[in-house]
């Protein structure tokens, strides 16, 4: 990043500031629960370009409804715009009808399989999967993945994407309390871990399948 995750996080954040102002038509001032929501953004690398779209979208819906009073009116439009980008890096529009919901699965499998991951993950995701055979429902496998995944993780690993999101995220510090700033800093790193060690979502929508 160009001048450091410090100077970059504070163009980040201005440039929200600046989209919402301009969505509302007047200035405002962000509430800390706005804070964490830009923060969360910045750490998962979700980028301007996507919310400048997405605010723009809802300008247009908004119509002459009253101004949004926080930055959660958009979360949901930010969250599925992302969504649609993270699937196309996956590989796909997913599967059709009828298809198996599988692949993410087999990620897992995969990951289990190799000897570089270290045991105690290799332990977590076979346990995962043993659980799948038995029929456990996706959204289980996935809140107890999300749940253990930082201590299964190899230290070195973890070590190094903590000291990254504790520089990126530093501009922010002092705008959270910290609580909000502890659990902020927890869910990138899960969502960054599973980046790292290639550990897709599953589709729990689809059942236990």
């Amino acid at each position: 990043m160009t001048g450091g995750p410090g100077r970059e996080a504070t163009r980040y954040a201005r440039a929200i500031e600046e989209l919402w102002d301009e969505l509302r038509g007047a200035p405002s001032l962000f509430s800390q629960r706005d804070w964490a929501l830009i923060c969360d953004w910045y750490a998962r690398g979700i980028p301007l370009e996507l919310l400048r779209e997405t605010f723009q979208a809802a300008g247009k819906r908004r119509g002459r409804s009253g101004s949004p009073r926080g930055l959660s009116y958009l979360s949901r439009a930010v969250e599925e715009a992302w969504s649609v980008v993270c699937e196309g890096r996956l590989g796909g529009e997913g599967p059709g009808p009828g298809q198996e919901r599988g692949p993410t699965l087999d990620a897992w499998r995969h990951r289990a399989d190799d000897p570089d991951c270290g045991e105690p993950l290799a332990a977590l995701l076979r346990a995962l999967l043993g659980r799948h055979a038995l029929g456990s429902p996706l959204a289980d496998l996935e809140e107890q993945l999300e749940r253990e995944l930082a201590e299964a993780t190899p230290a070195a690993l973890r070590a190094e994407i903590g000291a990254e999101l504790r520089a990126e995220l530093a501009p922010f510090r002092g705008r959270l309390s910290e609580r909000v700033y502890n659990e902020t800093f927890h869910r990138a790193r899960i969502r960054r871990l599973r980046e790292r060690l290639e550990l897709p979502r599953l589709a729990t929508e689809g059942g236990s399948s």
